[in-house]
């Protein structure tokens, strides 16, 4: 990689001018109550979102201090020190990605190295200028590390040797593009310093017996060295240039004068190593260090801690001034030095790396429910980071209620009035909290039966707990009450199949969808579904091609729909949305949406969401030409709105974003009511619930379309009597009955239920048993039951007086029909 041409190199390393303040953003630019800046197509922010791409490297004030420049992995952005707004952004080299990025004392300049290639940024101006070691340090298996610059940016002074070997020192002399050796006689060198004049280098020596040690660099000459208690590494030297920080077990604080230890203090930081978690102060009186749990400001003279600041930080840099402290990780703050109080509103995390286990609306659409934990890669597996659940006031875009815990969430829900939210917490207990002007908590231990592996955990409507076991052999549901207690068990044997199932990579044992959204249904294989609570199997999910296998995990959705991905062969994955009633298929949104890890759809079953990239598709299954986009980060979780009119998107930058749906209604002429009444009993799903939206966009004609066609299923008042007959004394007219009542079939279903509930004779209990047996209940209901079962469903969306008679007329019907039995359970919901 060759130089660039002398004049920008020269550029470089002068003093930097005044930065230019960038102009008022365009006045059409949306911003949220925290002065953020909106994406187009948001109408609200929830929190405060994550400023920075990655994690961060370095961070360093301006001149005057009226700017800051932070430093991640992928981008160096300028933020306003007094809003904490970023007001420019530059992307680094793709090349220059993964290693160190020590920031000039004055943001202007950031250096990147990969091998033995240097490259620098003007933060500034936004160019470059690249440099390679000369020969004589060309050596494969060396690298330069341990970067660090002069304050005047003239110098640039580095490690060179293999990993985690102590190696040689140089320095680039940036004006004349020279590379020299450094610190002559010794190879032995860890990590180095540049004094802010560039006169004087520190550096960590030796092997078993580490020392620090001072160097002319004129004269080429040690000035002192002092005993190290262990190898460690210098962090920070104060702006004036008397002292220096070196952590090892302890971060010692020594006068660089002569060596001498001026302070030292417990040390809770881990690698990596090239982070500054260190600043001193421009007097170097005061000493910022974030460990693990917080960032404290350390008085040097008096060895007391100032302020205990809250939440770590990778990176700490005080003010030119003195007065701010600078704290940034997955985002920025400033902090107020004499008073230790924030400047900026923060976000309820600070973690990078999120995984969001709740993003559930409130059934009235006024609060909304957000669940984070984080986890990353750690000794041992992956460890888990404190979580945070909140309850947002969506209109006003602030929190109701906030509650870090210190363990990371498995399951969290929010009750439909909003005001109880429950949590299920890795340690293994159900936790309540009931809001309020006082917020009271409860804590129950569930009991896991095998741990924490193989499980699916979800929140029932009505707020019980349940918790699904896979073995090789089958599926065991555990129900658990509000309380945390046991109610109920059961088991399901997987269906007989000759696909081999499998848990993993190398481990056999299943081949279905975890859970459905009422999380008592599971699906199993070839599509397979049972309803472990009620002891039923549904109907299976039809596939368009030979379903191979699911997989895991079907999307969240509305009661009356299943989505998910399937895979039906080699290399092929298609996605569907279901119709839970029939298992027939509505939309195939492979075709339709971008491929996701995230997709959710709305109440009505209208709208399709998918994270892409950076931004979010909608999808309006009744108008097929309608496709809505809209710019966002990351989308971890998407979630509908009751009304299925907003749209929430939990991002990767730990902000929720609100997006209102277009929709064009559906027009109506009198022509219509006959395809629409046809298009009710139809086999085809798709075209089925294009006929139910054309109706929800219209609930009037709705209404009295169904007042005048739709009939409860007839009543058959001799049922009862039949069912006593059962264990008549005399055999014919027990067989007599047993007939009469299989005729009858599945419109009788909840009165066979219902009768084997009560107390009777060995044979009754045995017939009715036989009945329910022979009743086919995995099959599609189909004629005047599968409209009755949408209309049903049109008619509680609708949710008006007039059609709340129409579904009190329909729950009048035949007590064992699934419409009239449907109706009444509708009723009792809106009734809630």
């Amino acid at each position: 990689m060759a130089a660039r041409p002398a004049l920008l190199v020269l550029a470089l390393f002068l003093p930097a001018a005044g930065a230019q303040d960038a102009g008022p953003p365009p006045r059409e630019v949306r911003f949220d109550r925290n002065d953020c800046p909106l994406p187009p197509g948001a109408v609200a922010r929830l929190g405060v979102p994550r400023a920075l791409s990655a994690l961060v490297a370095d961070a360093a004030w301006g001149p005057g201090g009226s700017r800051f420049v932070v430093a991640d992995w992928a981008t160096i952005a300028t933020f306003d020190a007094a809003t904490g707004r970023p007001v420019d952004t530059v992307t680094i080299d793709i090349a220059y990605r993964d290693r160190f990025a020590p920031l000039s004392r004055d943001a202007r300049l950031l250096c990147r190295v990969t091998g033995l290639d240097v490259l620098v940024n003007d933060t500034r101006t936004g160019e470059q200028a690249a440099f390679r070691l000369p020969d004589q340090f060309r050596q494969p298996d060396r690298i330069a590390r341990s970067l660090h610059l002069s304050a005047d940016h003239r110098f640039l002074a580095g490690v060179l040797s293999s990993p985690d070997v102590p190696g040689v020192a140089w320095r680039l002399d940036m004006a004349r593009g020279r590379f020299t050796r450094i610190v002559n006689g010794r190879a032995d060198l860890q990590s180095i310093h540049l004094s802010p004049d560039g006169r004087r280098v520190y550096a960590v020596a030796g092997g078993k017996v580490p020392v620090l040690v001072a160097w002319e660099l004129a004269r080429d000459r040690e000035l002192w060295s002092a005993p190290l208690d262990e190898a460690g590494q210098i962090r920070a030297i104060s702006p004036d240039g008397r002292r220096l920080a070196v952590i090892g077990r302890t971060i010692r604080v020594l006068d660089t004068a002569d060596g001498k230890e001026k302070l030292s203090v417990p040390c809770g930081i881990l690698p990596p190593t090239t982070l500054r978690p260190i600043d001193f102060s421009p007097d170097g009186e005061l000493m910022a260090v974030s460990d693990q749990a917080e960032v404290a400001i350390w008085d040097v003279s008096t060895g007391k801690v100032r302020h205990a600041l809250p939440r770590p930080a990778r990176v700490v840099a005080f003010s030119p001034d003195g007065k701010s402290l600078l704290t940034a990780s997955a985002w920025v703050q400033r902090w107020d030095v004499e008073t230790g109080k924030p400047a900026y509103p923060e976000p309820l995390t600070g973690l990078s790396s999120l995984a969001l286990s709740g993003l559930q609306w409130s059934a009235d659409g006024r609060r909304l429910l957000t669940g984070w934990h984080a986890e990353v890669p750690g000794e041992g597996g992956r460890r888990a980071f404190p979580a945070t659940l909140a309850v947002w006031d969506v209109a006003a875009m602030t929190t109701v209620w906030v509650y870090p815990i210190q363990l990371s969430i498995a399951a969290a829900a929010l009750d439909p009035d909003g005001s109880t939210v429950r949590a299920f917490t890795r340690d293994g207990r159900l936790r309540t909290w009931r809001l309020g002007p006082q917020v009271t908590e409860n804590a129950t231990v569930v009991p896991d039966p095998i741990g924490l592996t193989r499980l699916s955990r979800t929140f029932l409507p009505d707020g019980r707990f349940a918790v699904q076991t896979f073995t090789t052999d089958g599926v065991t549901l555990d129900v658990y009450d509000t309380a945390g207690r046991p109610e109920r068990q059961a088991f399901w044997r997987w269906p007989t199949t000759d696909q081999p199932r499998k848990f993993g990579k190398n481990d056999p044992g299943r081949n279905f969808i975890l859970y459905e959204p009422s999380g008592t249904t599971l699906v199993g294989p070839g599509g397979s579904r049972r309803d472990l609570v009620a002891g039923q199997s549904k109907p299976p999910l039809q596939t368009r091609a030979p379903l191979r296998s699911f997989v895991n995990g079907v999307y969240p959705s509305a009661d009356a729909f299943a989505l998910a991905r399937v895979v039906v062969g080699p290399g092929t994955t298609n996605g569907h949305l279901w119709e839970a009633a029939t298992g027939r298929i509505i939309a195939d949104f492979s075709t339709i949406l971008p491929a996701s890890d995230e997709v959710a759809v709305s109440d009505d079953g209208r709208f399709l969401a998918a994270g892409a990239g950076d931004s979010v598709v909608v999808r309006d299954l009744a108008n097929p030409t309608a496709v809505h986009r809209f710019q966002s980060s990351r989308a971890r979780r998407l979630a509908f709105s009751p009304d299925s009119r907003h749209l929430a998107g939990a991002l990767d930058d730990g902000s929720v974003l609100i997006w209102q749906i277009p929709v064009a209604r559906s027009a109506w002429v009198a022509a219509d009511c006959d395809r629409v009444w046809e298009d009710l009993i139809s086999e085809d799903a798709g075209k089925a619930w294009k006929a139910l939206w054309q109706l929800l966009d219209n609930p009037n004609q709705a209404i009295a379309l169904a007042r005048g066609r739709l009939r409860p299923a007839a009543a058959r008042k001799d049922t009862p009597g039949l069912i006593d007959r059962l264990d008549h004394a005399r055999f014919a007219v027990r067989e007599e009955a047993m007939r009469e009542l299989a005729r009858r079939g599945d419109e009788i279903e909840g009165d066979l239920r219902a009768a084997l509930k009560q107390p009777g004779s060995p044979e009754r209990r045995e017939r009715l048993e036989l009945l329910l047996g022979k009743l086919d209940i995995s099959a599609s209901p189909t004629g005047d039951t599968l409209r009755t079962l949408r209309c049903v469903w049109l008619l509680e969306r609708i949710n008006t007086a007039d059609a709340r008679r129409v579904l009190a007329e329909v729950a009048g019907g035949a007590d064992g029909s699934r419409g009239t039995l449907a109706a009444k359970a509708a009723l009792e919901r809106v009734g809630k």
